[in-house]
């Protein structure tokens, strides 16, 4: 089970063991590692299963940020361009193969980037339109939207009573 906030750390940047048990001293149970730092991530990792109690979630940027943590998210950016990141992209299926091949725990994640970030950037991920509220719309008072010419005449004689 997930707690409602887990902070993403960089391992490369929070690579101090004491940092760790600070965050486990002020009530943190788990920690995702991942972004694009992995230089000793299997070494933290274990000093972080053998100094803390806290949970290891592994975030991983590609199939070389793998280590023997508690659980390893595995991520598709569902409107990437990225040959490395989109569903079933050549980074996507490296890293499952590790993840099969080590035996790790996993949890496929699907998501979209939404907004403009650097995530956006990096990922290359293409605009997602949002859909605007039909709430407006005459359909959803009971009237026809169809493109008959009844439901037309309906819809322009509800629309001018309303005026």
């Amino acid at each position: 089970m997930f707690e409602r906030y887990i902070p993403l750390l960089d391992p490369d940047t929070f690579s101090d063991v004491a940092f760790y048990q600070e965050l486990e001293r002020i009530g943190y149970r788990q920690v995702l590692l991942g972004g694009t730092g992995a230089a000793d991530l299997p070494g933290l990792t274990l000093k972080l299963k053998e100094h803390t109690r806290l949970q290891v979630v592994l975030y991983p940027a590609g199939p070389d940020s793998l280590a023997p943590a508690d659980v390893v998210l595995l991520p598709d950016v569902m409107n990437s361009n990225s040959h490395y990141a989109r569903p079933f992209g050549s980074g996507s299926v490296a890293t499952a193969m590790q993840v099969a091949r080590r035996g790790l725990n996993f949890i496929p994640l699907a998501y979209f980037i939404m907004g403009n970030s650097t995530a956006r950037w990096y990922f290359d991920a293409f605009w997602s339109r949002r859909r605007r509220s039909s709430s407006a719309t005459p359909a959803t008072r009971g009237w026809s939207a169809t493109a008959t010419s009844r439901s037309t005449t309906r819809t322009r004689r509800w629309r001018s009573t309303r005026a």
